[in-house]
């Protein structure tokens, strides 16, 4: 995939935090064809329901759709879609439960912003290789 497939790509930033929201969509907005920003899991899933994107990158939402739950659900109502996890707790088992909830891959804050953006370049390159 191409840094071209990138800027085509459509992201889902769910993020609960207002600061991280914000600087995270800014940034998103450069990269990729289109960034939608909520900070609800469950506004997340309607969204994906309605027109899922190519990738959503979340943080772990609070209630009432909360953590891991929300990627669960993500995973479940669309198993093809990446979802990639950032969190502020990146011990190794918080990574393999996000993992096994159906996350392709879990980030730890601070955001390295590029790494950011080859996780998700990997996502869709891996999602195309599905299709």
């Amino acid at each position: 995939m191409t840094a071209a497939r990138l800027s085509e790509a459509r992201v889902l930033l769910v993020e609960d935090e207002d600061a991280a929201r914000l600087v995270l969509g800014k940034l998103l907005g450069y990269d990729v064809k289109r960034v939608e920003v909520t900070g609800n899991g469950a506004k997340a899933l309607e969204r994906v329901r309605e027109d899922p994107p190519d990738v959503v990158v979340t943080g772990l939402p609070a209630p009432p759709l909360e953590g891991l739950a929300f990627v669960q659900e993500l995973h479940d109502h669309n198993p093809d879609l990446p979802v990639v996890v950032v969190t502020a707790f990146g011990d190794l088992s918080s990574s393999q439960e996000a993992k096994r909830a159906g996350a392709e891959a879990v980030i730890t804050k601070p955001v390295d912003y590029d790494a950011l953006l080859m996780v998700i370049e990997h996502a869709l390159e891996r999602r195309q290789a599905h299709h």
